[in-house]
C-alpha cells in the first residue's frame, strides 16, 4: 500500500512539474491540479505534500521572482490548502473546496504580499494584492474545479484497483 501511494505521490508531483509551465499570469499555474487532486484521492497528508512540492517546482521553474523565504510561506500555504481539502472532501465536498479557495486564494495572497514588502520586494504592504487578486481566484479556481470534476469521474475507479 506505502509502495503505491508513494508512487501515485510521485507522479502527481510529475504533473505538477508539467502543469508549472502551463502559466496563466507570473507564476500563477496549473500546477496545483494533481495537489488538488491528490488530497481527494490519496488524503490530506500525501495531497498537502503534492501541493506543497508542486508549488516549489513552479517557483523554482519561474526562478521564485518574489524571493524564497516567500515561496516557502505559499509552500506551507499550499500544503494547507491541499490538506485541509484533504481532511474536509468526502465529508462535505463544498465546505473542503472553499476552504482550499480561501486559504489558496486570500490568505496566501495577503501573507505573501506582506512577506514580498518586508523583504523589499514590493513598494506597499499589499502590492502584490492589487497584482494578483484577479489571476489567482481564476488560477485557484481552474485548479481546484477540474480536480474535483477528475476526482469525480475516476477517483472511485482508482480506489477500487488498490
Amino acid at each position: 500500500m506505502i509502495n503505491r501511494q508513494l508512487t501515485m505521490m510521485a507522479l502527481l508531483i510529475a504533473l505538477s512539474v508539467i502543469g508549472s509551465y502551463i502559466t496563466i499570469f507570473m507564476t500563477v499555474a496549473l500546477d496545483s491540479l494533481p495537489g488538488f487532486f491528490g488530497a481527494m484521492l490519496l488524503g490530506a497528508l500525501p495531497g498537502g505534500i503534492v501541493g506543497a512540492v508542486g508549488h516549489f517546482m513552479t517557483a523554482l521553474v519561474h526562478g521564485f521572482p518574489l524571493g524564497l523565504p516567500t515561496h516557502l510561506l505559499v509552500m506551507a500555504l499550499m500544503f494547507a490548502a491541499c490538506y485541509f481539502l484533504g481532511m474536509f472532501y468526502k465529508k462535505n465536498k463544498f465546505l473542503g473546496l472553499f476552504i482550499a479557495l480561501m486559504i489558496n486564494w486570500p490568505l496566501s495572497l495577503i501573507l505573501s504580499s506582506l512577506m514580498a514588502y518586508a523583504m523589499g520586494m514590493m513598494p506597499t504592504a499589499f502590492g502584490l494584492v492589487t497584482v494578483l487578486y484577479i489571476p489567482l481566484f481564476l488560477g485557484t479556481i481552474m485548479n481546484l474545479i477540474p480536480a474535483a470534476i477528475i476526482y469525480e469521474a475516476i477517483g472511485k475507479r482508482i480506489h477500487a484497483l488498490s
